[in-house]
């Protein structure tokens, strides 16, 4: 479970223009490079495209990989308030050895930014957005007096709930 009170302070001072998080002395510039660093999301030379809507996406219920790549995306970097699945990546993964060429870490950053905008703009209480990645990002780079997460790649491995909670501001 993430620390809601981490998450909204998280949500509400992200800066999109800047890429940013505002820190004692100074700010906490977030990019490309942080996604791969804390979620190991690849930063390949193709992009992730969305489609334009939802389509009929029956054909692709025996794809294990494609279902845990869209369970991913769905959890972890582009939700919805409905808790529904999100098949708009599912014509990017029509050639699953790709996958790896694609650059998820681009498509988290872009999510980021379109959800913070959104949340900012109150047209949902939800945060769709990728708000696992923020909160590592943003407990990784800061500096604490007692460190108590061995720093490791990904970012994601050593970061437990407790130690998350114990962290909030």
């Amino acid at each position: 479970m993430i620390p809601g009170k981490l998450a909204v302070w998280l949500v509400r001072n992200f800066d999109i223009c800047s890429c940013s998080l505002p820190l004692t002395n100074g700010r906490l510039r977030v990019t490309e490079h942080d996604v791969y660093m804390t979620l190991a999301l690849t930063k390949g030379p193709l992009e992730v495209a969305e489609a334009k809507s939802e389509m009929n996406c029956s054909r692709w219920g025996r794809r294990i990989k494609r279902n845990f790549i869209v369970f991913a995306v769905s959890t972890c970097i582009n939700g919805n308030q409905r808790g529904e699945v999100n098949y708009l990546v599912l014509d990017t993964l029509l050639d699953l050895s790709k996958v790896r060429e694609l650059n998820w870490a681009r498509y988290t950053m872009a999510v980021l930014f379109s959800s913070v905008d959104e949340w900012k703009k109150k047209t949902s209480r939800f945060f769709r957005g990728p708000i696992l990645f923020l909160m590592l990002c943003y407990l990784d780079w800061v500096v604490f007096k007692v460190r108590n997460v061995k720093h490791q790649f990904p970012t994601l491995r050593g970061w437990t709930n407790n130690k998350m909670k114990s962290k909030k501001k």
